[in-house]
């Protein structure tokens, strides 16, 4: 089960997600704006979120559910008294 995924970081300024990595600031090559790399997942905070959430909503938790299932009906495979269906 993987679960990566990348979020595109966007200038806060023009909404562009090209930047020069100068190693300590990330420089916009369209407006020229400079940021750390803080600063820049902070303005997309948002962006991330949505991100997490859609693959928490999507991926993790339906695999999460055919597993539980899984081992629900392995626990009381032998037991007459317990279905799970």
């Amino acid at each position: 089960m993987d679960y990566k995924s990348k979020v595109s970081l966007l200038c806060p300024i023009c909404n562009r997600s090209s930047f020069n990595d100068t190693g300590t600031l990330f420089v916009c090559i369209n407006c020229n704006n400079s940021y750390t790399r803080t600063q820049l997942e902070k303005a997309n905070e948002g962006r991330i979120r949505k991100q997490i959430n859609n693959i928490v909503e999507n991926k993790i938790l339906p695999d999460f559910s055919k597993q539980f299932k899984s081992n629900l009906q392995n626990a009381f495979r032998n037991n007459p008294y317990i279905k799970i269906i």
